[in-house]
Order: structure tokens, then C-alpha cells, then sequence
């Protein structure tokens, strides 16, 4: 009878021993459940930042064009503006020469080098205007193109930066769910082996 009854006790154990690793089978699935739900909200935080950073540099990108619209719109008319000016100033010196010869019976032919001559004058300022235009078209242009590269190079490293938390946090969600895997497996062992002796012992001392 206490052979029986201490064979009883082994098996009981055994089933013991089985029931706990079921429930930890259990936990150890609920734990794979909750680590994938962590893992999709850490998946849709990566891609709401990479939204943001996408967001936020065409925002920049729209900003930088729109100021360099303005800027060139505002050079453009000050180009026109001291263009007109000039050749109102020609027009105008040219005018007060025909009107002075006029007056004091200048030989026309010194009054047409005199013409040539103011004519000469106007050419070479409207063309050291419209080559400093030229000029400030192109470093506006450079200055454009530099913005974007450096809207760039922030972009991609703000991209960089989200990916790599991202990595990291996946990382630790995957170390934090195998190092609590193996403490429960241990601990499992532990008390599996624990109940196997408790009832080898009883058996023992029961026999």
C-alpha cells in the first residue's frame, strides 16, 4: 500500500510538474502576444515619425522656395527699376545736349560724337547692370541649391536617427523577451525538479 501510495505520489508530481509547464507555456505565449502588440505600436511610432520628418521637410522645402520666389521677384523689379532709371537719366542728358548745341551752334559733327559718345556711356552701364543682375541671379541660385542640400542632409539624418531607435527598440523588446523566457524556464526547471524530489523523498520515507 505505501509502494502504491508512493508511486501515487510520483506520478502526482509528474503531473504537477506538467500542469506548470503548461501554465508556463501559457504565459510564455500571452508574453509572445504582448511583445508583437509592442512591437506594432513601436512599428507605427517609427512610421508616424517618418511621416513627421517627411512632413516637416516638404514644409521647409515649400518655405525656402516661397522666400526665394520673393527674393527674386524683389530683385527683379529693383533690376527694372534702376534700368528705367538709367535710361531716363540718358534720354534725359541727351535731350539737354541737342537743346545746348542747339543754343550755341555746335558743328553737328561734334554734336554726333558728343551723342556717340553719351550713347557709349549708357551701353557700358546698362551692361555692367544687367551682368551684376546676371550675377546676383546666380548667387541666389547657388544659394537655393545649397539650402535644399543642407534640407537634405538634415532630412536623411533625422531618417536615420528614427530608423536606428527603432532598431534599438526592437533590439531591447527581443532581449527583454528571451532573458524573461529563460527566468521562466529556469524557474520552471527549478520547481519541476523540486516537486520530483519532494515526492522521490516522501516515497522514501514512505516505503
Amino acid at each position: 500500500a505505501r509502494a502504491l501510495q508512493a508511486r501515487e505520489e510520483i506520478k502526482m508530481a509528474a503531473d504537477i510538474a506538467q500542469l506548470k509547464g503548461f501554465r508556463l507555456e501559457t504565459r510564455m505565449n500571452n508574453a509572445e502576444i504582448k511583445l508583437q502588440n509592442k512591437m506594432s505600436d513601436t512599428e507605427r511610432a517609427y512610421f508616424q515619425r517618418k511621416m513627421v520628418v517627411a512632413k516637416s521637410a516638404q514644409t521647409a522645402s515649400a518655405e525656402c522656395r516661397e522666400q526665394f520666389l520673393r527674393v527674386r521677384s524683389f530683385f527683379e523689379s529693383l533690376h527694372r527699376t534702376k534700368h528705367a532709371s538709367l535710361r531716363q537719366s540718358y534720354e534725359r542728358s541727351v535731350k539737354v545736349m541737342a537743346i545746348t548745341h542747339r543754343l550755341r551752334g555746335t558743328d553737328p559733327r561734334v554734336a554726333a560724337l558728343e551723342q556717340q559718345s553719351a550713347e557709349r556711356m549708357f551701353r557700358k552701364k546698362e551692361a555692367n547692370l544687367n551682368e551684376l543682375h546676371r550675377a546676383q541671379n546666380l548667387e541666389e541660385s547657388s544659394y537655393l541649391e545649397a539650402m535644399f542640400e543642407l534640407l537634405d542632409r538634415v532630412t536623411v539624418a533625422k531618417e536615420q536617427a528614427a530608423t536606428e531607435l527603432f532598431q534599438l527598440q526592437i533590439e531591447n523588446l527581443k532581449a527583454c523577451k528571451e532573458s524573461q523566457s529563460r527566468r521562466e524556464q529556469q524557474l520552471h526547471d527549478l520547481h519541476a525538479e523540486a516537486t520530483l524530489e519532494m515526492a522521490k523523498l516522501v516515497a522514501h520515507y514512505a516505503a
